[in-house]
């Protein structure tokens, strides 16, 4: 229970032919494309999928966006559940992710 975020942080424009999480973003640049937000409520992230899909959720002003060459994540509350690529991180560790 509690807040809920949802956050990509992708280095090309689509997942696959049809899942196109960051349109603008160029495959060999050397940036990563963050986006992430906050529903309100847990619904609120279930119906931004489709939106998601097809990229138009970065037309929302739900979305938050921003271009970036690493990005680190803490995570400051030790009971919160985080999901990194669908695989639960242990013990709650701080990750960076960086684009070469």
């Amino acid at each position: 229970e509690g807040d809920i975020m949802f956050m990509q942080a992708v280095s090309a424009p689509a997942l696959d032919k049809d899942m196109k999480i960051a349109p603008t973003c160029k495959l060999d640049d050397g940036k990563l494309f963050v986006s992430w937000m906050t529903p309100k409520i847990r619904c609120g992230l279930i119906e931004e999928f489709d939106n998601i899909e097809d990229g138009k959720h970065l037309k929302s002003k739900r979305w938050t966006e921003v271009v970036a060459k690493s990005l680190y994540v803490e995570i400051p509350d030790p009971l919160s559940k985080v999901v990194l690529d669908g695989e639960s991180c242990e013990n709650n560790v701080p990750f960076h992710v960086e684009s070469l």
